[in-house]
């Protein structure tokens, strides 16, 4: 969720979050993140440690929100519209807002405990 607040997220063509409409995870029962973004749009997400499977039932969830800027991130290559969802890389989050990102740094050891 708050990857989806930075600029980095926008320079890769993700929407940025402004504001959730829900607790983030679990929650919600078929998606993680339900948000509004800077746009108006609602944001629904998926999130999942497991490798991309274009049939993955997870992905499928989102066919339910398509009034919404659907988003799956994954363990996957590359960014890619599947079936009208934005599919993108979890590593990518990692990288942009764990590793490189100062407070992205300081969220992350406080959300893990660390």
């Amino acid at each position: 969720m708050e990857y989806l607040r930075t600029e980095k997220a926008r320079k890769h063509g993700l929407p940025v979050l402004r504001h959730t409409l829900m607790p983030v995870g679990r929650t919600m029962k078929d998606i993680d993140i339900l948000g509004v973004a800077d746009s108006g749009k609602i944001i629904s997400a998926q999130v999942t440690y497991k490798d991309f499977k274009a049939g993955d039932s997870k992905l499928k969830k989102l066919d339910a929100y398509r009034d919404a800027v659907t988003i799956y991130f994954c363990r996957c290559e590359k960014a890619q519209q599947i079936d009208g969802h934005l599919v993108f890389p979890l590593e990518q989050v990692f990288e942009d807002f764990c590793d490189d990102d100062k407070e992205g740094q300081k969220w992350f050891r406080h959300a893990t405990g660390g």
